[in-house]
């Protein structure tokens, strides 16, 4: 559950890198909507509008994948397991996938919406790339210490 957890960081930190980038490109479309009088809060709205939705679309693709895996996995599975026909999506997980998502969106859609809305924010990319290679060292490093654990266990 752990590697899950860091592999969504991973995956939000890119994310975020990339919503940075975009935020750099349209620089001059947020200059001139601040002069023409939008105001700043409007910017930091349409920014978190943009990640959210962003998010949901892909919490969405993602819970489709899983209905579509589940079904082919158990479809593909040998008889013999025990509770197979129990296997299934349960809505607990549902929920708290999409309030996830939804976090998600805000979470990582704060520091692009700083950035346009020029709130006098650090420039957090170098930050997330430092974030995004420490969790990839991590998960590399839970990941080894799982296979050296399970051969020893045998």
């Amino acid at each position: 559950m752990g590697a899950v957890v860091l592999v969504l960081l991973i995956a939000c930190t890119n994310i975020a890198n990339l919503l940075l980038a975009q935020a750099a490109g349209r620089e001059r479309e947020f200059a001139i909507r601040l002069a023409v009088g939008a105001g700043r809060s409007r910017l930091v709205q349409q920014f978190l509008t943009e990640s959210v939705l962003i998010s949901l679309i892909g919490g969405a693709a993602g819970v489709a994948f899983a209905y579509w895996s589940v079904e082919t996995l158990v479809a593909l599975s040998p008889t013999d397991i025990p509770r197979l026909d129990q296997v299934r999506i349960d809505r607990r997980v549902l929920a708290f996938t999409a309030s996830l998502t939804i976090l998600t969106g805000i979470a990582f859609g704060l520091a692009p919406a700083w950035r346009a809305a020029n709130l006098k924010a650090a420039r957090p990319t170098g930050m997330l790339v430092v974030v995004q290679i420490g969790l990839a060292i991590i998960l590399l490093i839970t990941g080894g210490l799982t296979l050296s654990r399970s051969s020893v266990q045998k």
